[in-house]
């Protein structure tokens, strides 16, 4: 068998990095390590399922954010020729509620990675866990999810995987802050570089999938909407509208099961009628039926300016309320 080659200057590859140019290989990531000649590694994160994360810190001193994807997740070489294509689409796109994408190349040992800016936080998932979210927070967060994603499909993009996880929203889960959702351009050039290949495997979290994802339909800014449907309705009433533990038993819930009704708590101390009204036209099974765009899921889920001044939705001063009770 010949000796591996470096990706980068064909020089003979060792296990840790090239034993020519010397970039690194997966192998021999660890901190203190330069990644792509100009992001030196600090911290190893979790394996979201598409790669090992790091935080890196680039020539600036700013902190970013690094995955290094796995290889079984492309089926061949021109897989991986389709995702570089598709990344390169997400270039340039940047929003306030949303986390850009700076950079993508390769290892040494040809392993892709991909740079995405990033702040310090609790994820949406992490908040929702630790008890009950303020209606006003809640609905501040989604909107700003909703424009980010609004910006993107004005692209032709979408995210194609939203999900409390994909969301940061603070440092303390008793004062939320501003909503800023993750991996923009990641997901959807993975889904994009496997078309054509005929694998019948669908890529996604069944838990936030819309009924066409499970059939291998692409997503799109209707789906996007669905699974922002299933995150807010999660982020009002602290469990998803869906009872399901497998992905058999996601999919035929997707399917074939309505949401299930809204709890009897009403506004202020729960979401909206609107807002629930909105929700629930996000999580309808035909893509047809739902909003075609963020900007129409907005204006239907914002209350009107004159509303906002009617009830205290914080209560009295002397009343802490249910909020960031943990369950």
């Amino acid at each position: 068998m010949e000796n591996p080659r470096c990706a980068t200057c064909t020089a003979l590859l060792g296990q840790d990095a090239c034993s020519s140019c010397g970039r690194t290989t997966r192998e021999g990531m660890r901190p203190g390590v330069w990644v792509l000649d100009r992001y030196r590694l600090t911290k190893a994160l979790d394996d979201d399922g598409l790669g090992l994360g790091w935080l890196a810190l680039d020539g600036a001193g700013h902190t970013v954010t690094l995955r290094v994807l796995h290889e079984a997740l492309f089926r061949s070489p021109l897989a991986l020729v389709r995702f570089g294509k598709e990344l390169h689409r997400f270039q340039g796109f940047s929003h306030p509620h949303a986390q850009p994408q700076l950079d993508f190349g390769t290892l040494a040992d040809g392993a892709l990675i991909w740079v995405g800016s990033w702040r310090f936080g609790l994820t949406l998932a992490t908040a929702i866990t630790a008890g009950q979210i303020h209606p006003s927070d809640a609905s501040r967060i989604i909107e700003q999810i909703a424009r980010a994603l609004g910006t993107l499909h004005k692209r032709g993009l979408t995210h194609g995987d939203v999900k409390p996880e994909m969301v940061l929203c603070g440092e303390n889960t008793a004062f939320l802050n501003n909503g800023w959702l993750l991996n923009i351009g990641l997901f959807a050039s993975l889904v994009a570089s496997r078309e054509g290949e005929g694998t019948g495997t669908v890529l996604g979290t069944p838990a936030y999938m819309a009924p066409e994802r499970f059939t291998g339909a692409r997503p799109d800014a209707r789906a996007d909407l669905y699974a922002l449907g299933l995150v807010a309705y999660e982020m009002f009433e602290g469990q998803s509208p869906f009872d399901a533990s497998t992905p058999w038993e996601w999919a035929t819930c997707h399917l074939t099961q309505k949401p299930r009704p809204w709890s009897t708590t009403e506004y202020p101390w729960a979401a909206s009628p609107r807002m629930r009204a909105a929700i629930s036209r996000c999580l309808q099974k035909q893509p047809e039926a739902r909003f075609a765009t963020a900007e129409e899921f907005l204006m239907a889920a914002c209350e009107p300016a004159e509303a906002l001044s009617e009830a205290d939705p914080f209560g009295p001063p002397d009343d802490a309320g249910p909020y960031r009770r943990g369950r």
